[in-house]
C-alpha cells in the first residue's frame, strides 16, 4: 500500500499560482495601488496535498484580502456591497499612521476650500482616516478576478493532471484499486 504520487497535479497547481501571483502583482502595479510595494511583495501561496485533498491558498499581509474584497462603510456600502467586511458603527477612524505613510509616499494633498492653498500631509491624511470607516474601501479584486478567470482552466487541467498520475501509478504497480480510498 502506498500513497498516490502526484507530481502532475502539482506541476498544474504550480503553473496556475505562478500566473496568478504575476497577475496579480501586474494590476496592483497598473492600477497605482504599488506605492511601497509591501503588498506586492508579501503575495505567495501555501500548497499542501493530504491523502483526501489539495489545500491551495493564496496569501498576503493582513490586509490584502481587505484591499481584494473591499470593506463597507458604516454610512455606506456603495463601495463594496459585496465585501464580507464592514467597518463597526463605533470605528469613527483607521490607524493614520499608514495613511499618513501612504499621502507621503504619493505627495498627496487636499487644498483647503477657502484660501485654496494645500493642506498639510497630516491634514490631509486625517481627513482620509477619518473618511474611511465612513464610506469604506473600494473592492479591487486584484487577486480574485484573476483566479475566476482562470478557474474553469484550471479545472480541466487538473483532470488531466490526475489522470496522467494515476495511469502512472497503476502502471508502475505502486497502488492498486483495492488501496483507493
Amino acid at each position: 500500500m502506498s500513497k498516490l504520487q502526484t507530481p502532475q497535479v502539482k506541476a498544474v497547481f504550480d503553473k496556475f499560482n505562478k500566473n496568478i501571483i504575476k497577475a496579480a502583482r501586474s494590476t496592483l502595479t497598473k492600477e497605482g495601488r504599488n506605492v511601497t510595494k509591501e503588498m506586492y511583495n508579501s503575495l505567495g501561496v501555501n500548497y499542501k496535498a493530504f491523502p483526501n485533498s489539495i489545500q491551495n491558498d493564496f496569501v498576503g499581509n493582513f490586509y490584502a484580502d481587505f484591499q481584494d474584497k473591499g470593506v463597507k462603510g458604516n454610512q455606506s456600502s456603495e463601495r463594496a456591497p459585496d465585501s464580507p467586511y464592514q467597518f463597526k458603527s463605533s470605528t469613527s477612524m483607521v490607524p493614520m499612521s499608514a495613511i499618513l505613510e501612504w499621502v507621503i509616499a504619493r505627495r498627496f494633498q487636499f487644498r483647503d476650500r477657502t484660501t485654496g492653498q494645500f493642506m498639510s500631509f497630516q491634514s490631509t491624511a486625517f481627513l482620509i482616516a477619518r473618511s474611511i470607516p465612513k464610506r469604506g474601501l473600494e473592492a479591487t479584486q486584484f487577486l480574485s478576478r484573476h483566479v475566476l478567470r482562470n478557474a474553469p482552466k484550471l479545472a480541466d487541467q487538473l483532470q488531466e493532471a490526475f489522470a496522467i498520475d494515476f495511469g502512472n501509478a497503476l502502471l508502475d504497480d505502486k497502488i492498486s484499486v483495492d488501496d483507493m480510498p
